[in-house]
């Protein structure tokens, strides 16, 4: 019985880890692209003024679209989830009743940890310059 709460547990751990990867992947990514574009237009900017406005306006498209795909990511680590807690519910309504309430809490725990998660890397990504240029 112990044995079938800990892989649950574990199963559990690394869907959300891997959910929680994805995210944080993209979230690198974005910043790592970001970083670059922004060094760009700076050397842009130096040489010359009508380059600088060009870049400018695709940094502004590159960052909408880096926008999208965060949300594209939201989307994908939404429904992994939902993927998740189906297999979950199944797995849970097969358990004894005894464990079906620990196996229910050790659930909450995870979604409260995912969005907790969730919410620390939105607050940790770095504000876009179109908004505080605007």
């Amino acid at each position: 019985m112990a044995d079938v709460r800990t892989a649950l547990r574990d199963a559990a751990y690394v869907g959300i880890g891997f959910g929680v990867l994805a995210f944080q992947k993209a979230q690198v990514q974005r910043q790592e692209l970001k970083k670059q574009l922004e060094q760009r237009v700076t050397d842009g900017r130096q040489g010359f003024g009508k380059l600088g406005e060009d870049a400018q306006d695709r940094l502004k498209l590159v960052e909408e679209r880096l926008e999208a795909l965060g949300k594209q990511v939201d989307a994908a680590v939404d429904q992994f989830e939902e993927q998740l807690d189906k297999a979950l519910d199944q797995v849970q309504d097969r358990l004894p009743e005894q464990v079906k309430d620990v196996f229910g809490k050790a659930r909450t725990a995870g979604k409260e940890a995912r969005t907790q998660v969730r919410q620390l890397a939105k607050q940790a990504a770095p504000k876009t310059r179109t908004a505080s240029a605007a």
